[in-house]
């Protein structure tokens, strides 16, 4: 369906949750001023329960340069759902599909279903870690790191990775530094050493950077991953080794006590 200018109603979740990249609007205006509107690319519009009429909550960027160039009509998609956090998922789904999403994007999103959507009183429901890592695309480990500098980073933090003049990974270090105490039971971690120094060859670098071109990412946040998921399973299997040993001393230990016993037995046999 074809809708004027006029008939586009905004709605403003969905015109804050992906704000739009100067740079990927001018490459859209240069086509549309000469291609017009993508028929293949519409706008996509949701009705919910509660909801008056269709709004937008797919296509702001495409929207701003229509308006831009004055465009008389625009191709639209309509969806009837049952509640805003349906439109909502939909949106989302669009997005990760279509590109990788930016830290500032991700954050916006997880902040999004933790208050909006997150808490029960809100009509929402709670999702879970690996929820959001399907529905943004992102691994498990980044949605984990995200969720902790949502609910712990300050404001001025936040700030900044929406800016994008930090990262979620460089965040989430400042924010691990000002943990909290450890719960009582769980075991300690092993403490790394003050500083290890990695050699990256010049081939790997060339990889690393066409990985990062690829996927909009940072070469150094890449590495820092990389480095960290192998710290990790070091870790892992530090504390494997440390507890098979345990095994065996407590494993070797019952057996001295049943040779003890044994002899004792022995002896007693032999003296009656």
């Amino acid at each position: 369906m074809r809708k004027t200018l006029g008939e586009i109603e905004k709605h403003k979740l969905f015109q804050e949750l992906f704000p739009i990249n100067e740079e990927i609007k001018e490459r859209i205006k240069r086509d549309m001023s000469e291609n017009g509107f993508d028929e293949n690319q519409p706008l996509v519009m949701a009705k919910w329960q509660d909801q008056e009429g269709p709004v937008c909550i797919d296509g702001y960027t495409r929207l701003r340069v229509a308006e831009e160039l004055d465009i008389a009509e625009i191709p639209t998609v309509t969806y009837s759902v049952a509640t805003e956090q349906d439109a909502f998922e939909i949106a989302l789904k669009r997005q990760a599909n279509r590109r990788s999403l930016t830290d500032a994007e991700i954050l916006q999103c997880i902040d999004t279903m933790r208050t909006r959507f997150g808490n029960p009183p809100n009509g929402g429901l709670r999702y879970t870690v690996q929820e959001i890592a399907e529905k943004l695309g992102i691994s498990k480990r980044k949605a984990e790191r995200t969720i902790r500098v949502a609910e712990r980073a300050d404001a001025e933090t936040k700030k900044q990775i929406k800016a994008g003049t930090t990262s979620i990974t460089k965040a989430e270090t400042a924010v691990k530094s000002c943990s909290e105490p450890r719960p009582p039971g769980e075991k300690p971690k092993r403490k790394r050493g003050e500083s290890r120094t990695v050699e990256i060859h010049s081939d790997q670098w060339e990889q690393l950077s066409d990985i990062a071109e690829a996927t909009g990412s940072d070469i150094e946040e890449l590495v820092y991953e990389a480095l960290e998921l192998y710290l990790d399973r070091d870790e892992e299997e530090d504390e494997t080794e440390r507890e098979e040993e345990y095994d065996r001393t407590e494993y070797d230990a019952i057996w001295e006590t049943s040779d003890e016993d044994e002899d004792e037995s022995s002896d007693l046999a032999v003296t009656a």
